[in-house]
């Protein structure tokens, strides 16, 4: 449970930077001259960086859907080598470090993608790097309850038990993702649901709860507007409204053209 309450936290914050890295973005770089006369000079060179970063790490250069499958899956087999998702537990420290490597690359990445002059989402890329993240977290929490499975700290979890014994990363990944984009779009009972149908289970309602939850309220201290108020002000400024006037004891508003 504590370790669902620091994702939540987590999320929170990495959700507040992100809107504050956004909006540091959009005033600065976008504001340049010849960016702002040529926006897809702007594409192109996110375009580019992106293949030259991406390229040299695996869960970088996956789709986003497929990557965000991949870390809300659980592992049927485990293995000594290499840096996938179902480590033995000699590998876990690895699988962390690369995962680590591909965390901070995306959240880079999705901070500058944002707002360029292509159709590019926020909600899935925000689940991605939030799903990192929670992969990071539930395999040293994994890594943790192996190694001192004899505290009794993690239940009943044998060290010699396979690594998804006490521990499953994937679902650490799946509170974590719902946080981040939690404390991006402040989005909570919807994303709920969401979640929901995504897992087609209902065993994780309380992790995913709390994890949403503790991400909105760790957000709205750090950062009171969301990506769409903060990213967009004009079009949430009620000046700009026009009152149409009751309508069988509804009252309706008009947006500006």
């Amino acid at each position: 449970m504590i370790a669902f309450i620091l994702l939540g936290i987590l999320g929170g914050i990495l959700g507040a930077l992100f809107i504050k890295a956004s909006r540091i973005w959009a005033r600065t770089f976008r504001r340049i001259p010849t960016i702002k006369k040529w926006p897809m000079l702007e594409v192109f060179l996110v375009a580019l960086i992106t293949g030259l970063v991406s390229f040299w790490n695996r869960y970088t250069k996956l789709p986003v859907a497929e990557l965000l499958f991949e870390l809300a899956s659980p592992c049927n087999t485990f293995t000594n080598s290499g840096t996938g998702l179902c480590p033995a537990k000699e590998q876990i420290p690895s699988v962390i470090w690369y995962l680590c490597i591909a965390f901070f690359v995306k959240a880079i990445l999705t901070v500058i993608t944002f707002g360029i002059k292509v159709p590019a989402g926020i909600y899935v890329p925000s689940m991605v790097v939030g799903g990192l993240l929670g992969r990071i977290v539930g395999h040293i929490v994994q890594y943790l309850a192996l190694n001192y499975s004899h505290t009794g700290l993690f239940g009943t979890c044998n060290a010699d038990d396979n690594p998804e014994a006490c521990v499953v990363p994937g679902v650490y990944a799946m509170v974590a993702a719902g946080a981040t984009m939690t404390g991006v779009t402040r989005l909570s009972v919807t994303l709920a649901v969401i979640l929901f149908e995504l897992t087609g289970s209902l065993d994780h309602v309380l992790p995913f709860s709390i994890g949403i939850l503790v991400s909105k309220w760790t957000a709205d201290a750090l950062e009171p507007l969301s990506i769409y108020v903060s990213t967009f002000p004009s079009c949430f400024d009620h000046q700009f409204l026009t009152i149409l006037g009751p309508i069988d004891g509804h009252e309706f508003i008009s947006l500006p053209r």
